[in-house]
C-alpha cells in the first residue's frame, strides 16, 4: 500500500471547514516558575478543531457509534 503525506503547516488562523467549527490557535506558554527571567525556554499550546486543514472524515462524522478516526489503521 502506498501512503501519501497530505500534511501542511499548522498556524493560527489556518483554513477551517466553516466559521462555526474552531480553527487552529497557537499560543506561547508562560515561562515556568522554575526558570530564570530571560531563560531560553519555549513552549507553545496548540488548540485545533477536528475539521481544520487537511483532515480525515469517516462515518463517525455523522454516526457516534462508528469507529473513531483514532482507532482506524493508517
Amino acid at each position: 500500500m502506498k501512503l501519501t503525506d497530505l500534511t501542511g503547516p499548522i498556524y493560527t488562523g489556518m483554513w477551517q471547514y466553516c466559521p462555526q467549527y474552531p480553527g487552529a490557535r497557537i499560543e506561547e506558554c508562560a515561562l515556568p516558575d522554575f526558570a530564570e527571567p530571560g531563560a531560553a525556554l519555549y513552549c507553545q499550546r496548540f488548540a485545533i478543531g477536528g475539521q481544520t486543514g487537511t483532515y480525515i472524515e469517516t462515518a463517525a462524522h455523522i454516526d457516534r457509534e462508528a469507529t473513531p478516526v483514532a482507532e482506524l489503521p493508517l
